[in-house]
C-alpha cells in the first residue's frame, strides 16, 4: 500500500482521496477530453456543493465539496444540512482501493468516479 493511502481516520481517508482528484486533474487539465469535460461541469456546477458520505457499513465522515479554478474544493461538513445540497455516497472499500496506486490514478483519471458532477449541477 502506498504511502498516501496510509489511512489514520475516516476523515483522512476521505481528504486523500480528494487530494487524489486534484492532482489527476492538475495532472490532466490540459488533457483532452478532461480538461474540457472539468472546466464544463464546473460552470455547470456554478459554486453549488455536493456533500461526500464516505460509508463503511454506515456513514463514516462527511465533506462538501466544490469545484473551482479546475481544483475540488471540500472542507468537514459539520452542519445537517440534508436536502439542501446532494448527498453522493462513497466506499471506503473504493477510497482504499483508488489510494493503493495514486500514479495510476493520476495518469488515467477515468479510473474515478465522476458522476458526482453530474449530481451536483442544479435542477433547471
Amino acid at each position: 500500500m502506498s504511502e498516501l493511502a496510509k489511512e489514520e481516520s475516516y476523515d483522512e481517508l476521505m481528504r486523500q482521496y480528494l487530494e487524489l482528484c486534484n492532482k489527476a486533474l492538475e495532472a490532466n487539465k490540459d488533457r483532452f477530453p478532461y480538461g474540457p469535460i472539468w472546466k464544463a461541469a464546473e460552470e455547470a456546477m456554478a459554486g453549488n456543493e455536493v456533500e461526500f458520505a464516505l460509508v463503511d457499513d454506515a456513514p463514516k465522515a462527511r465533506m462538501a465539496v466544490s469545484m473551482k479554478d479546475t481544483k475540488i474544493n471540500f472542507h468537514e461538513c459539520n452542519c445537517d444540512c440534508h436536502g439542501e445540497v446532494p448527498i453522493r455516497r462513497i466506499s471506503a472499500d473504493y477510497i482504499r482501493k483508488m489510494l493503493e496506486d495514486p500514479e495510476k490514478v493520476i495518469e488515467d483519471p477515468s479510473l474515478l468516479d465522476w458522476d458526482w458532477l453530474k449530481t451536483s449541477v442544479p435542477s433547471a
